[in-house]
């Protein structure tokens, strides 16, 4: 694979300060609104318990600088850089090498950044976003991310848009509106 996936990668340096305005952080355990036990970033630990890499980067810095919260802010956004990485993973691979590499940027930020929020599996039932991308109609697939029928502007609002509350619903849709064809 050619494409760079990797905590380097620009896209996860692009999406790190938008995860981290709207995901918020928290150092101790919370239940989130999906009723899942979750730290730092948004991370839910009940679906997507912590590596054994990043149990090292827990341990290493702890040793190094203790048990203090900046240790663990620096903690969060460490293991925040895995999860960004590792969803680009899912993202390239629901929309395929090839289709992922040439989106524009804000395409590729707002699939990557959906599946942050939806996780593999439920991106996955975005099938007319799929198309629309694939189309390259970006209109289309921002109504796609908004409206439980993209094509119809007076159906209700998609699930995800609810879920996420308008602000950041509204990020998104303007975010894929702004794609444009390379």
């Amino acid at each position: 694979m050619e494409f760079d996936i990797n905590k380097n990668n620009p896209l996860v340096k692009s999406l790190l300060p938008v995860i981290k305005l709207y995901e918020g952080y928290r150092q101790n355990f919370y239940i989130c609104s999906k009723d899942k036990v979750t730290i730092y970033y948004g991370r839910n630990v009940e679906d997507n318990p912590f590596t054994s890499k990043e149990y090292k980067i827990i341990r290493r810095n702890i040793k190094e600088y203790g048990d203090t919260s900046a240790t663990h802010l620096i903690i969060g956004e460490e293991i925040l850089k895995h999860d960004i990485a590792n969803t680009i993973y899912y993202a390239f691979n629901w929309i395929g090498e090839k289709n992922f590499k040439h989106l524009p940027e804000p395409a590729k930020e707002v699939i990557t950044e959906m599946c942050f929020i939806l996780g593999p599996i439920r991106l996955k039932k975005f099938t007319g976003l799929k198309t629309a991308l694939l189309n390259k109609n970006y209109t289309l697939a921002a109504r796609e991310v908004k409206y439980k029928k993209g094509t119809d502007l007076n159906s209700p609002l998609s699930q995800l848009y609810i879920d996420i509350k308008e602000l950041r619903g509204e990020h998104l849709y303007t975010k894929m509106l702004s794609a444009k064809n390379n």
